[in-house]
């Protein structure tokens, strides 16, 4: 068979083609995750992925080789984290070597030391970490297609096609597969349950059953607060039963929770995540409590619901926006673009009745859960991604292949001109065409963001360039979010070209203060040559909330960048979404979300006297 006629019979085939246009998805979904894996690289700029992840999993590792117990000592993660980095740090180098290393320090905290000398270790951190990150680009690649494999099921090929690319490139899918978190786990494993539920939608089985569960226990095994996803699995048994008095309502039900496919995934999920997290067997409530402090999984539960916060902690912005629709109307569309959330919104009440309850059933519980928060990250949106992808696609698909009637008496109420089934069609394919449009052009830009190099790497190397010994530079304290500039408290790394013998002072430090915020910044500022300024603190400075909460705060930065403090901008970098003259603005989206990934930075020079903002300077 020539090949110009193989081509003909695979794009007319449906399955083929939209396996086809899948695995082309699945490439530029590796393309954009693992070409960006090296971001911000070689500094350690995401504090979760070192502090909470990272540093934790060398904790445990040194306190197994040490004392035979791997046991996390942070359980706001579930600890599958923790043991697939060891894993994959032991598959890839010498863990004798490791564990000889280990032998060498007192503690836990000198083997972070350990781990950042070549020459005392096997696999330094930063390798490590790069490591790490080509895992959950990989796993990100493969949520791609086990999404589409369940979107197939539900929703047909078109569907499944569809739902490839629109997961392919959307921005925050990107984002959490670049890094090793949680999150990008968590992702992989929601969407195996959702598979297996497609499978239990076709046919309930021991098997499909267990496989749900298995599902259920990675989930609980990599973050305790998708315990709810868990409600899936009676859903999709309650899901199966036609219309009629016994087959939906409460009784249904209540009777899908006893069908025996509940009860393997139940039993299934408990043992898998006694298998994974022994330790929560073993000692019960205490494993979660333990210490009671930031790093325990029940400190954390109460930080969310929290309400007050000083302008210091990482969660001052969130007391801005309103629990609850924040997700729908301010995260979710910065994860996976504003027309795929209002198709997928769609499709949950429009959708074909079985593929409708599918997608509420993992929707619902986790907005339930979340709504409540104060705290309303991209990080607790991402969970409810995968039910709205596949309800856009299903919903997007149906109206370009085969639209449902529309009454023409409903038409004709509503003053609309009678469409019949070839102009239904035509409007679905313009929907779809627009909203594949917007979502892949939007992700192409910002996927591209990251062919060069981060904001912060690029205002360090400004620095070094263009200081000299003994200059003084004054910058936030929060160093994941601000230039690295060489000074060995930072928790970044290293800089690895030549940075001048600077004096840096911090602002903001808690310790450092030491008072009011005008005599704290004149102390700081009225000596120092460059002012580092990050996006972190100015975007919340600058927002409404700080002029009511943190007025000094709000009026020094105000001042600043309208030039009235002696201090002039002298250099800006920032990354932004664009495509030729396509530019997406990014001021009014989820903070963290940005600053985590291509935190904006600014520098100033002064010229002159420091002037301090406010109005009584005998005061300071």
């Amino acid at each position: 068979m020539r090949l110009p006629d193989a081509m003909a019979r695979l794009v007319a085939d449906r399955e083929r083609r939209a396996w086809m246009l899948v695995a082309l998805a699945l490439i530029a979904a590796a393309v954009a995750r693992v070409g960006s894996v090296s971001w911000d690289a070689p500094f350690r700029n995401h504090p979760d992925e070192l502090g909470f992840v990272m540093w934790v999993a060398a904790h445990a590792e040194w306190n197994g080789f040490v004392h035979g117990s791997f046991e996390p000592t942070v359980t706001t993660y579930g600890p599958l984290v923790y043991e697939l980095a060891l894993a994959t740090k032991w598959a890839i180098s010498d863990a004798s070597a490791a564990s000889d290393a280990a032998h060498t320090v007192a503690d836990g905290w000198a083997y972070l030391n350990v781990l950042d000398d070549p020459a005392r270790t096997p696999l330094t951190m930063n390798e490590w970490i790069h490591a790490m990150r080509l895992v959950s680009a990989w796993l990100g690649v493969l949520t791609v297609l086990v999404l589409a494999r369940a979107t197939r099921r539900l929703a047909g090929p078109e569907a499944a096609a569809l739902v490839a690319w629109l997961a392919a490139l959307a921005p925050g899918l990107v984002q959490v597969s670049h890094y090793y978190t949680p999150d990008g786990l968590l992702l992989l494993f929601e969407v195996l349950l959702l598979d297996a539920a497609s499978l239990l939608l076709d046919r309930p089985s021991a098997a499909r059953a267990s496989y749900a569960g298995l599902a259920i226990g990675l989930v609980l095994a990599t973050k305790m607060t998708g315990a709810l996803a868990a409600l899936l699995v009676p859903w999709t048994i309650y899901a199966r039963a036609e219309h009629g008095p016994d087959a939906t309502g409460p009784g249904a039900l209540l009777r899908a929770c006893f069908a025996r496919p509940t009860w393997i995934a139940v039993l299934v999920s408990i043992a898998t995540y006694a298998v994974l997290c022994p330790w929560a067997v073993l000692r019960g409530p205490d494993y979660f409590t333990s210490g009671g402090g930031p790093t325990s999984g029940s400190f954390m539960i109460r930080t969310l619901y929290e309400t007050h916060f000083g302008f210091y902690d990482w969660r001052f912005a969130y007391q801005d926006h309103p629990r609850g629709v924040s997700y729908v109307t301010w995260l979710l569309p910065y994860v996976l673009g504003a027309p795929v959330v209002l198709a997928g919104l769609a499709g949950l009440f429009t959708n074909e009745r079985r593929t409708r309850l599918v997608a509420w059933g993992l929707f619902a519980p986790t907005l339930a859960f979340v709504s409540g928060w104060t705290v309303i990250t991209i990080r607790y949106a991402l969970p409810l991604a995968p039910p709205l992808l596949l309800s856009a696609a299903a919903w997007l698909a149906h109206l370009a292949t085969t639209p449902r009637a529309v009454p023409v008496s409903s038409l004709r109420m509503l003053r609309l001109p009678v469409l019949r089934d070839a102009g239904l069609r035509s409007v679905g394919l313009a929907l779809l065409t627009l909203v594949l449009a917007a979502s892949l052009t939007r992700g192409l830009a910002w996927s591209l963001m990251f062919a060069e190099d981060d904001p912060r790497t690029r205002a360090s190397q400004w620095i070094a360039s263009h200081a000299v010994d003994g200059d003084v530079v004054a910058a936030e304290a929060d160093y994941p979010y601000t230039a690295p500039l060489g000074s060995t408290s930072e928790t970044t790394g290293p800089v690895p070209y030549p940075m001048p013998r600077l004096l840096v002072r911090r602002l903001f430090a808690g310790a450092e203060l030491g008072g009011d915020v005008p005599p704290h910044l004149r102390r700081t500022l009225s000596s120092a040559r460059y002012l580092v300024v990050s996006g972190w603190f100015a975007s919340r400075a600058r927002s409404h909330i700080a002029g009511l909460v943190a007025p000094e705060q709000a009026r020094f930065y105000r001042a600043l960048f309208a030039g009235q403090t002696g201090f002039t901008e002298v250099a800006r970098f920032e990354r932004t979404p664009r495509l030729g003259p396509l530019v997406w603005d990014e001021s009014d989206e989820e903070q963290l979300a940005v600053c985590l990934d291509h935190c904006p930075v600014w520098i100033f020079e002064r010229r002159g006297d420091y002037v301090s903002p406010f109005p009584s300077p005998s005061s300071e």
